[in-house]
């Protein structure tokens, strides 16, 4: 081998063993040439995720993980409340129709033997003054999300308890009267109850008469549910302000049952008792708007929150009638469906303390208005067409105005 070859032989020697040391001398070393970390396999480090994939969940913004639905609520409530509401008394209605030469039914009045001026009772038509449909116990349960991207979604229900009030006769005593212009006509008579009735749709002197028992029995119960957007128009500071709009659906349920015993003591027939009942539903349904403005601090915060109510009225009214004027007379029934339009006002407010941040609890008072309301009292037709014609009352649905009010308690969780 020529002294050049050796010269080539060792160079290349050389050569290798330089690219052998850098790879022994790297072996588990966090740096590499050009200063970039390498692993112990001389790749670069895996680069790290964006924070917005699996950083803070506070400092995610929705819609950018690639997998999974997007995120669209951010918290929410439950409310559980306690309530105990007026409803309106039927108020000082007659139960009856009016009656020709007699200003107010209500109060005592001579009954004659018909064609004749013999006097045979002292007749009463009762009215609903006495039915109280006051304190009714209930729940009602609100929940709500809050939303992302600002404003908060409620929904809620509440129901009353069936609140039943009424009356009953069981005294008929007797009184002392004399027949118009005939004082030797001195006599005794029953203080009876009256059911005071039309003639063919006119006023007359028809009245059916009780002299063993009387009742008159009111049932009311009311439900009703409602789904609202609450705006994020100004929540900083002390005081709030922000619009409210939403739907809502009440029911009003009522019936008023008549029952009276007449006895004839000069006819050896059994005793006649006669039924009368009225029933109403009101269905409403409809949109409101609104605004809720709330004072908030850490530990105390109070709220209003009127809104106004437009809203249809699907009602429906029967009537029927049993042994109207004897036993001979069958079950007769009348009904009528009618959908008018209602406006109504409703202004809830309430005092909350704060316990803790995620729990609270209230006091409220509200109050509701309604307007376009039909009621069992009102509905009654009394009106006889002659023993030649059947017997039956007729149904019309009447209106008025609604009113509930009443308080409440409860406790709302967040989380």
């Amino acid at each position: 081998m020529t002294r050049a070859r050796y010269f080539a032989l060792a160079v290349l020697i050389e050569a290798c063993s330089w690219g052998a040391v850098p790879g022994f001398a790297q072996s588990g070393m966090p740096g590499g040439p050009g200063g970039y970390p390498q692993t112990p396999y001389r790749t670069p480090v895996p680069v790290a995720q964006p924070a917005e994939w699996y950083g803070d969940p506070d400092e995610v913004v929705a819609g950018s993980a690639p997998y999974g639905p997007a995120r669209v609520f951010d918290g929410g409530f439950l409310r559980t409340e306690w309530i105990r509401w007026n409803l309106p008394d039927p108020g000082d209605t007659i139960l009856g129709a009016p009656l020709a030469n007699v200003d107010n039914p209500s109060e005592t009045f001579d009954v004659f033997d018909p064609g004749t001026t013999n006097i045979i009772a002292r007749g009463r038509v009762p009215t609903t003054e006495s039915i109280n449909l006051a304190d009714i116990n209930g729940i009602r349960v609100t929940g709500g999300l809050e939303l992302l991207y600002g404003g908060t979604i409620e929904i809620g229900a509440f129901m009353l308890g069936v609140k039943q009030s009424g009356f009953s006769v069981n005294r008929f005593p007797l009184q002392l009267v004399t027949n118009p212009n005939d004082p030797n006509s001195l006599h005794f008579v029953q203080q009876m109850v009256a059911t005071s009735v039309l003639t063919n749709g006119q006023e007359g002197t028809r009245v059916l008469l009780y002299n063993r028992a009387y009742s008159a029995i009111y049932a009311s119960q009311l439900w009703g549910a409602e789904g609202n957007y609450v705006g994020d128009y100004d929540r900083d500071g002390l005081f709030h302000f922000n619009p409210t709009i939403g739907v809502r659906y009440l029911s009003l349920h009522e019936r008023l049952n008549q029952s009276g015993t007449f006895d004839d003591p000069f006819d050896n027939a059994p005793p006649v008792t006669t039924r009368i009942n009225s029933m109403t539903f009101n269905n409403l349904y409809g949109g409101q708007f609104g605004a809720r403005l709330e004072l908030v601090s850490k530990y105390l915060g109070f709220g209003i929150d009127p809104k106004l109510l437009f809203l249809g009225n699907t009602m429906f009214g029967t009537v029927a009638t049993d042994h109207l004027r004897s036993n001979n007379d069958p079950v007769n029934y009348s009904d009528d469906l009618k959908t008018s339009f209602s406006f109504g006002v409703d202004i809830p407010a309430y005092a909350q303390i704060n316990i803790h941040e995620n729990f609270s609890v209230r006091i409220g008072y509200s109050l509701l208005w309604l307007n376009r309301v039909t009621r069992p009292e009102n509905n009654i037709y009394y009106n006889d067409n002659g023993s030649s014609n059947p017997p039956a009352f007729g149904t019309k649905l009447d209106y008025s105005s609604f009113l509930v009010h009443g308080m409440s308690l409860g406790a709302e969780l967040r989380y």
